[in-house]
């Protein structure tokens, strides 16, 4: 992305491994925001935070 943004390169001229990158990077922070919000859910049941469930 950072070719993208400073050399004004196009989308379709990086490689495959910068798509692999952003998407096991996407794919990580994917993962790790779940588990805090499935983390923060269950604290939340628990302490009968969430009247509406």
């Amino acid at each position: 992305m950072r070719e993208v943004m400073i050399n004004g390169a196009t989308i379709t001229q990086l490689g495959a491994g910068d798509f692999i990158i952003l998407t096991v990077n996407g794919v990580v922070y994917f993962i790790v925001g779940l588990l805090v919000f499935l983390y923060c859910e269950n604290i939340a049941m628990k302490k009968g935070l969430l009247a509406h469930y």
